[in-house]
């Protein structure tokens, strides 16, 4: 009422004489005003985000972009840049610093971003699987010089050529990509936009979408742009 939102008891008494100022110009409809764990979402009129508890008191102060509902035991949270995760009574169980944290796909724990590199972790927040990826594919030359019957990239810049006996892997962790050796070796973490051999001994990484691109050699040290 009045731009104010209120909670009342199964008793429709007033469940705490605190109210909370929203906008409903803000996107409400996916968000739940339910108890979960004995913690609300309460999204602010400077659209952050935070929990109350059930006496109506801040629990988690609203300083996130976006909390979350629980899943086993744990909030996702995002400041704008990085993730972390929230226990369920909103005490940190992980700090933000992960560039993505998403569930594992079957439901098994949690998929952990950060540098390039991914991670599962149970959900006591234990490795379980140290490395991991979301596809692995071939690694291509790039062949500036026109068509060939192998080309799997058309583009007015340049074309690709998959070599005969690939030694390196592109590897991808969500829209990012990075380079592997046959051995599982990372060389290149997942950062990049795209990855190329430029020839047995060099890789060549965008670093932005159509910018700048710089080159590395096989152990993964910077060569130059």
């Amino acid at each position: 009422k009045d731009g104010l939102l209120s909670f009342i008891n199964t008793s429709g008494k007033p469940a705490f004489p605190n109210s909370f100022p929203i906008r409903y110009d803000l996107n409400f409809d996916h968000i739940a005003f339910l108890f979960h764990d004995s913690l609300c979402v309460i999204r602010t009129p400077n659209n952050r985000w935070g929990l109350i508890n059930t006496q109506g008191e801040w629990a988690v102060k609203p300083v996130y972009h976006s909390i979350d509902a629980p899943y086993h035991g744990y909030r996702r949270v995002y400041d704008g840049t990085h993730y972390g995760l929230l226990a369920s009574d909103g005490t940190t169980a992980l700090p933000l610093v992960y560039d993505e944290i998403r569930r594992e796909p079957t439901g098994k724990g949690w998929i952990l971003v950060k540098d390039g590199l991914a991670c599962i972790v149970n959900f006591q927040l234990q490795v379980t699987v140290p490395f991991v990826h979301d596809g692995i594919y071939t690694l291509s030359y790039i062949d500036p010089y026109g068509i060939h019957e192998y080309d799997d990239v058309a583009s007015d810049e340049y074309r690709t050529l998959k070599p005969e006996n690939p030694r390196f892997f592109r590897y991808d962790i969500g829209s990012k990509s990075g380079i592997i050796d046959a051995h599982g070796n990372v060389i290149i973490p997942a950062i990049y936009h795209t990855v190329f051999m430029v020839n047995d001994h060099l890789f060549q990484a965008e670093v932005t979408y159509s910018g700048e691109r710089i080159l590395f050699d096989t152990q993964g040290h910077y060569v130059g742009k």
